[in-house]
This record gives structure tokens, sequence and C-alpha cells, in this order.
């Protein structure tokens, strides 16, 4: 185009150049340069033009064909009337084309088609001054065809087509006869290469064959490596079953004995010891646990129980079992249930037991200093299901975000370093993670190095009707309604301790029971927090003191209170490790409620409940406790009394589980081996049998088949018998059904698991 400058159109160059046709390469790749034509649309316009003028010259013209418009720069260019009218049409942009066919005086037919010209956006580079815009109709190109003279086109396009067609034909003959030979010349060169071919195709089928052979000796070694895997696996699980049965049998006895012993009248310091037995054996029971778990979950073949369970005395257990873990560190155990928690819950108690102490156990593995703490809430209840979120949390050594992943991989600890520091087999939070997920629920870990690690998860626990309407009545988690007991909501307590864990855990139960509390974390600053409340008129009703404030002021600290506040109302609650008997006998001149650390959310309440409201709390602690032992009847069993034969060749196992029958009013009769089970069912009539199936002379299997037998060759009632066994997996399960029982209850013996067995009696 040529450039527009102050309103003049100046003439292109190119319109004049002699030589319009160049010759350029236009790709690398071209082999041969190409004729490019110059051209621009004021040339392109010149040249129609011409072309016209030319056409119009000859008699034989058909086609004629132009550029025109309304707004003519070449007047000789001027449009005739019906490229006036198609101007007129395709201006208003009604239609895109415009098409007429006529006939002319003489009879000829007419065609007549007309395209506009549109202007583009680079059109106003030299028609932007004439007020032209993009879009707009600067001209038409104009067509008339006149039929006559495509008449006779056409016979000439037919008679060349003839030509052609009879051209490709004769092509055709030529070109087969020459492929032909060409073709019988190639199989002749190339027959050498063709019997290669052959021999190849058979030296393939020969390897197809071998192949098909070696595939199959192949899956036979396969099919033998399988089985001796099979077979390898089967004798591991009957080894684990064997260890499983020889630890479990002593370990059931260490453990019922000392079950046994808690329920006796025994000094403070024999019952610290007895529990730390009991705890003893737990801990060695949960590592024989964990082995055999991990293997049933690797099989899919663990399952889950269903009973009701305490939440609380589970929790209180825990604390219990890891108390002697925290000897001799400067860690603080904590529990702390916020408000809408049940007191008792529906499911398998003894796995979730496994769960906390997976956790809390590692916690304490992995702390020195500061505290671990176990916190439970409500995170909601609908029809009857609480779903309750826990949170164990330490102040240990914590765990790199690298590390994170190997958390819950079997046999891994986070750091290599840290199995040999620490010990442990690297399956606890494998387990707990897998349990949780059989449970319904689900779990997040938050960790920093040198700051701490929590676990957090939340589990989905079905209730009773009578703990829906117990928390209804009131959301404090207790075995009974708290209706008729003093509020302690708005009671003022000074919180004295130095750990802030233990003071964050305190401060957060006493809040979810309204208590308003402020803390001290020295000696000096308790006499001085108490006075000066007295002063603002906002005295503390209530302290809570830790016994490391009285030796390290060598039993001055309460003498220094009760002097400076002597004319207060103001109850106190000594905090004592386990052990220290002493600290409890140089506080007992004081009126001072003492409560053992780690200490259960009921015996804290109980502790605030005595300090406060001491004149009420003997007659509340008698309704809590037979609360709680109407509960423990409903969860263990029906109030009916059964006469059981109980077959056990173990002496100690018998003692166990015949004092916790007696203890709830069954009566029993004890034999040592099957043959013995046999003779006294036959001579007596028991509402059940508890078999062992492993004793000498006739075990638990075959006495049990004998049992069976004997009902039906009598024609008696079937007599329900319940296998005891310290064997552990599902196979023996399986085995025991078979044999003819129809319950099962693993050793060790627990309450539990006993009376929810007893229970389907009923």
């Amino acid at each position: 185009y040529a450039p527009v400058k102050e309103g003049v159109l100046k003439p292109n160059p190119w319109l004049t150049h002699k030589k319009r046709v160049v010759v350029a390469t236009v790709n690398a790749d071209d082999k041969e340069p190409m004729e490019l034509t110059l051209i621009n649309p004021a040339w392109m316009t010149r040249q129609i033009n011409e072309m016209q003028q030319e056409s119009d010259k000859k008699e034989d013209r058909y086609v004629l064909s132009r550029l025109t418009s309304s707004r003519l720069i070449n007047p000789d260019n001027k449009p005739n009337e019906w490229e006036k009218r198609a101007i007129s049409v395709l201006e208003s942009q009604k239609e895109k084309e415009f098409f007429e066919h006529t006939t002319n005086s003489g009879g000829e037919q007419i065609i007549r088609y007309a395209k506009p010209l549109l202007i583009a956006k680079g059109c106003l580079n030299c028609h932007g001054n004439q007020g032209y815009e993009v879009g707009d109709v600067r001209g038409i190109i104009a067509t008339e065809v006149h039929s006559d003279n495509l008449l006779a086109a056409k016979h000439l396009f037919q008679n060349i087509a003839y030509a052609v067609l009879g051209g490709f034909w004769f092509v055709g003959i030529v070109a087969l006869v020459l492929f032909q030979r060409k073709l019988k010349d190639y199989f002749i060169k190339n027959r050498s290469t063709l019997l290669k071919l052959r021999e190849n195709e058979s030296a393939l089928r020969d390897h197809r064959d071998h192949l098909e052979e070696l595939v199959a000796d192949r899956t036979r070694s396969l099919q033998t490596a399988t089985e001796a895997a099979k077979e390898a696996n089967d004798a591991k699980t009957r080894f684990l079953a064997h260890m499983s049965h020889e630890i479990r049998t002593p370990l059931s006895g260490v453990i019922g004995i000392s079950n046994l012993l808690m329920s006796e009248k025994l000094t403070h310091k024999q019952s610290e010891y007895v529990e730390m037995v009991l705890s003893s054996g737990e801990t060695l029971l949960s590592l024989i646990n964990d082995i055999l778990d991990f293997s049933k979950i690797e099989a899919n073949k663990l399952e889950l129980g269903i009973a009701e369970f305490d939440l609380l005395d589970k929790l209180d257990s825990i604390l219990t079992i890891l108390s002697t873990r925290f000897l001799g560190k400067d860690v603080e155990l904590c529990l702390d249930i916020g408000s809408g928690v049940p007191r008792s819950v529906i499911g398998d108690g003894g796995r979730f037991l496994q769960i906390i102490l997976n956790f809390a156990g590692n916690a304490a593995k992995f702390t020195e200093t500061g505290g671990v703490r176990i916190s439970v809430e409500s995170a909601g209840l609908k029809d009857r299901i609480a779903v309750l979120r826990f949170k164990v949390s330490d102040t240990g050594i914590g765990i790199s975000e690298n590390d994170l992943p190997k958390l819950f991989t079997s046999y891994t600890q986070a750091d290599a370093s840290i199995s040999s520091r620490y010990g442990g087999t690297g399956l606890g939070l494998t387990i707990a993670q897998r349990l949780i997920y059989l449970m319904g629920g689900d779990i997040t870990v938050e960790s920093h190095v040198g700051v701490g690690t929590a676990f957090i998860f939340t589990i989905p626990f079905p209730i009773s009707p009578e703990q829906e309407e117990l928390l209804a009545q009131n959301p404090m988690p207790s075995a009974m309604s708290l209706l008729h007991l003093p509020s302690v909501k708005g009671i003022r307590v000074l919180l004295a301790d130095d750990n802030q864990v233990l003071l964050d855990s305190l401060q957060d139960q006493l809040h979810c029971w309204g208590m308003e509390t402020e803390t001290a974390n020295d000696p000096q600053h308790i006499a001085q927090a108490l006075v000066g409340a007295q002063l603002t008129g906002k005295p503390f009703q209530l302290l809570i003191l830790d016994e490391k404030f009285q030796q390290i002021s060598g039993g001055q600290v309460i003498t220094q209170i009760q002097e400076e506040i002597s004319s207060q109302q103001i109850s106190i609650i000594m905090l004592l490790s386990l052990g220290n008997d002493e600290m409890e006998q140089e506080t007992s001149g004081y009126r001072i409620t003492c409560v053992k650390k780690p200490y259960g959310v009921s015996a804290l309440f109980d502790a605030v409940m005595n300090s406060l409201f001491h004149e009420q709390f003997e007659d509340y602690y008698g309704r809590k406790q037979k609360d709680k032992t109407i509960a423990r009847k409903r969860m263990l069993g029906s109030s009916s009394s059964f006469y059981f034969l109980v077959a056990e060749d173990n002496i100690i196992n018998q003692i166990v589980i015949t004092e916790m029958l007696r203890s709830h009013g069954h009566r029993c009769d004890v034999v040592p081996n099957g043959l013995r089970a046999v003779e006294a069912v036959k001579a007596t009539h028991y509402d059940a049998v508890f078999m062992d199936c492993q004793m000498p002379e006739m075990d638990g299997y075959e006495a049990s088949k004998a049992i069976r037998q004997f009902e039906q060759e009598a024609g008696h009632q079937r007599i329900p018998i319940i296998a005891l066994t310290a064997n552990a997996t599902t196979d023996d399960r399986a085995h025991c059904l078979e044999s003819g029982m129809d319950n099962y209850c693993s050793k060790p013996i627990r309450e539990e698991a006993l009376f929810a067995v007893i229970k389907q009696l009923s």
C-alpha cells in the first residue's frame, strides 16, 4: 500500500515496475527457486480492469468480471444498473452475497453474482482518510456468465476429458506390462532372500515352542515356590501361636492374681506394688499383642469386639499402667476430659486401651522433661453415636518433617538412631493407626523437632440410652447424675506448680467444670496471690499445690499459708508423686486432701468435692460407688446366677477364673483335664462349661466333641461350651467352633471379656 501523508494518496512504486515477477527461495529446503508476483490491492484492481478491457474486445467471451464501487476513484469503472442494485444490497449488509438469474431479449440465459470487498484493518492505512471503518463495504466483485458461451465451452471440455481418459487407459496398460516385468525380475533377484525369510520363520516357530515349554517350567517352579512360601507362613503362624500360648499361660496368672489382689484390702504401699506388677504384665502382654495383631492385620483377619465398657475407667487404667515409666523422670502424665464425653461407650474396650497405650507409651519413651497429656473432648453426638476426639501430646524430642511419613511404617523408627537408644519394635504406631481406621476413625500428626509431638484422632462410639439420658441431665463425665451435689461453678482456684503441661491440663479440666483459675509458678507467689485475692474481694476457695513446692521450702509453705490467711476459708489439695508416703504423713496435721499423680479425672473430682464439701462427701461417695457398681453389673452381665464347670489344668488360672465367677455370685466346679470334664457333664447339669483347649489326658477339643456326642446319644439339651485358650489366632477360633464349642475367651482372662460372654447366656 502507499502511505498516506497529509491526506495525499501517493502512487505505489510497484504499479509502474517493469518486472513484476521475481525469483526467490521461500524455504531453505526448496531445491528450485519459486516465481513470485509482487501485488497489492491497487495493482490488482488495475490488472482486473485491464483484463476486462481485453475481454470486451473478444466476441466469444462468456464470463465477465470486474471491480466496481459506489465511491469511484476511476470514473471509467462506473457500475451498471444490476451492479448498482448489488452494491445497494451488500452495503446495507442485509445479505452477504448478491445473485441474479435472468433471460435477455434474445433468450440467452444470464447469471450474475456479486461479493462485497470489506474493509479490513490493513485497508485503513490507505482508506482511513476516506471515512471507512473496519467491516464497511468498499466495493464489489461482479461476475456475469452467458450460458450460450458456456455450452460451447462444455463441449470443448468434454472432448478434452475423453482424450485425457483415453490417454490414462493407454498409460495404465503400458505401466501394467512394465510392472509385471519388473516384478518377475525382482523375484528372480531376491529368491535367496525369500528362502532365508522362510528359514527364519521356521526358526521363530521352533523358538516359540521352546518358549512355551520354558514358561511352563517357570510356572511349575513358581507354584513350588508359592507352596513353599505358604508352608513357611503357616509354620510362622504355628510358631507365633505356640509362643503366644507358652507366654500367655503364665502371664494370665500374673495379671489375674494381680487383679484379684487389687480387690483385697491392702495397705497403700502394697496396692502400689500390685499396680506395678499389673502394669509390667500389661506391658508384656501389649508387646505380644502387637506382634500377633500385626500378623492378623496383614492377613485382614483382625476382628473387633462389641461390648459396653467404662471409658473413664479405661483412661484411668492407662495412667496406672504407665505410671511406672515416669518414675525418676521430671515428666508429668496428665489426663483431662471435656464436657459432653459419655462415661461408658459401646465398642472394643481392649483395642481402645491398646491404641491409647501405644500413643501414650510412645510419648513417655521420647519425653525427658515437661509432660505427656491425654485429652478427650466431644466432637458431636447424633443418633446415639458419640464422636470423640482424642489428643496425646508430649514435650519430647519431636519428629522432623522428612521423618513424618515413616511413622506408620511397620518395623521402622523415624530415625535409625532411635531404635538403639530407645528400643521398640516399630509396630505400635502402625497397629494403632490401623485399629483407628477399623473403628471408623481418622488420625493426624503434628510435630516439631525439640518441641514435641501430638497425635490427634477421632473415633465414633455408640452409646446406650441410659448414657444419652445422663448426658442430657449433666454434661460432666460421671457414673451418676450430679444434680443433687453442690455446684462447683464459679469456685475460684489457685493452681501452684512449675510444670506448664500439668498447669494447662488442670486449668482445662477445672474450666470444664465451671471453676475459675489462676496460677502461681513458684512458692513465693502463693501467699502473695492468696492475700492479693482477699484484698480485692475475690478470695480463693481452693488451692491445688504440687508437692515440689513443699519440699523446696522444707515443709514451710503450708505453715506460711495457714498463718497469713488464717481468716480465709480455703481448702488445699496436695498433688503427690507415686510412692511419696512421707509427704502424705507430713500433711496429715493439716486439712489437706492428697491426690497421687498421675491422677484420674474421677480422683481429681472426688478430691475437689471432699475439699470443698467435706461433710457431704461421704454421702456423695457412697452414692457414686453404688452407681458404679450398678453400671459395672450392667456392663459385665445380668443379675442371674449360673452354675459353671471350669476345665483348666493350670492351678493359678483355676484360682483366677473361679474367683472372678464367685465374686459375682456364680457357682462353679473345677476339673483338671478334658476327660474329667466329660465325666462331670454326664453326672451334673451345668449352665455352661469353660473349657481350656490344651490339657493333659484329653484336650479341650476332644472333650467338646465327646460332650456333643453324649448329648446327641442321650437326647440332652446342648450345653454352651466357652473355650479358654492362650492361643490367639483366627485359626484357633475356627478350630474351637469346629470342635463343637460355642464361644471363645482368650488368655489372659479379662473380667470384661469373661462377663461379656456370660451376658450372652442370659
